[in-house]
């Protein structure tokens, strides 16, 4: 199967699953539930990373109690950076279904032209001083601002309060709010806002799976206008803005194939 009809396929599905699981729940089938904040799996107990930095710094005491859970996320990311980011989240599956509408498609792609080519270093700069600064409000406050400001846990959340309550919460609104913000600064939240990629990124190393530039190509700079993130894959291919989605490498039509992964 065709790496990016892999990935669409996964992203789908889970898209779909956080639906499911509460419907699940409703019939008393409770081998999955819970949410992308902390989900089990039979006896697996899976919790997002940033989630869990959170209640460190809000409720120490408890936090001993549920830092294991985040072992599997950690691990992945170590091997294979931020792939929960691009084949995984909900907010990116919603971003990419959108794209395929005409009128909105359009205007999407007209924003994601703007930040084409190299704007990566100051947009990383600026998203860790934001989660620094959300960890300290949590800190002092003891309110959880990184859950309310995490597109995958809102919208797990919503689709939960959807399915068990027949309601929504104002939080849905962030969500509005960011898919508008997308149609003039493309994956504004991906790149600023997001929590969840952020604690993510700061997992890459040397060894964590990238992208990988050969040297020589045919310089059309298709794989730089591909890019979510706004970076030159050639040049930034283990920048930790870089979530491996893989598009800049579906899209090369250089038959030497120059980009690649590595680990």
């Amino acid at each position: 199967m065709n790496i990016q009809k892999l990935r669409k396929t996964l992203q789908i599905a889970i898209l779909i699953g956080i639906f499911i699981v509460p419907i699940l729940n409703l019939f008393e089938i409770y081998f999955i539930r819970g949410t992308f904040i902390s989900m089990d799996i039979g006896s697996l107990a899976i919790a997002d990373p940033a989630m869990i930095l959170q209640t460190v710094f809000a409720d120490v005491p408890f936090a001993y109690t549920v830092v294991a859970s985040v072992a599997l996320p950690v691990l992945i990311a170590l091997i294979l950076g931020r792939v929960w980011c691009s084949w995984a989240c909900p907010y990116t599956t919603i971003i990419e279904l959108l794209e395929k509408i005409p009128a909105i498609g359009r205007r999407l792609k007209q924003s994601k032209a703007k930040i084409s080519g190299g704007v990566a270093p100051r947009n990383a700069i600026i998203r860790y001083l934001i989660f620094v600064t959300l960890l300290a409000i949590t800190g002092v406050l003891g309110v959880p601002i990184l859950q309310l400001l995490s597109p995958p846990s809102v919208l797990s959340s919503q689709a939960l309060l959807a399915v068990k309550g027949f309601a929504i919460t104002a939080e849905l609104l962030l969500i509005v709010i960011l898919l508008i913000v997308e149609l003039f600064s493309y994956r504004f939240a991906c790149r600023y806002l997001c929590p969840t990629g952020t604690c993510l990124s700061l997992l890459n190393n040397r060894k964590t799976l990238h992208v990988s530039y050969a040297g020589s190509c045919l310089n059309c700079k298709k794989c730089i206008q591909a890019c979510d993130m706004g970076l030159n894959p050639m040049t930034e291919g283990s920048d930790r803005l870089c979530h491996n989605c893989g598009k800049c490498i579906a899209v090369c039509p250089d038959k030497a194939k120059p980009l690649g992964w590595k680990i």
